[in-house]
């Protein structure tokens, strides 16, 4: 994406489509070292499509979970639409994929836990 700051050098040296890209254009692409690794399978994801459909799966199986009820004891909590779900996975290569209310604004309170260890 050109808003990718990790790429936005080589974006503002390409030309636009459908202009062709010159060896040049080329050698510019491949000395940014994310298309590197991009090109060269050693993203910390190399099957990205299959992580993806693996995620769908989780995300889709999870939706049907609707017992529970949000914790009444903290405010921000207690005003949570429960109906509300959304999964986003983003690596560190800036692989990002997303499921569901991710534009939804929410508390994470003790659900960060697991992710702060």
């Amino acid at each position: 994406s050109s808003d990718d700051q990790r790429l936005k050098s080589v974006v503002e040296e390409l030309p636009s489509a459908p202009e062709t890209l010159t060896l040049s254009h080329l050698r510019t692409a491949i000395e940014c070292p994310l298309i590197m690794k991009a090109l060269q399978g050693k993203l910390v994801v190399p099957d990205w499509q299959y992580f993806v459909d693996k995620c769908s799966t989780c995300y889709t199986k999870a939706l049907s979970v609707t017992e529970g009820e949000v914790a009444s004891y903290i405010p921000i909590l207690a005003k949570a639409d429960p109906a509300k779900f959304g999964v986003s996975v983003c690596t560190i290569d800036g692989q990002c994929v997303s499921f569901g209310d991710c534009k939804d604004e929410f508390g994470v309170q003790s659900s960060m836990k697991p992710l702060n260890y």
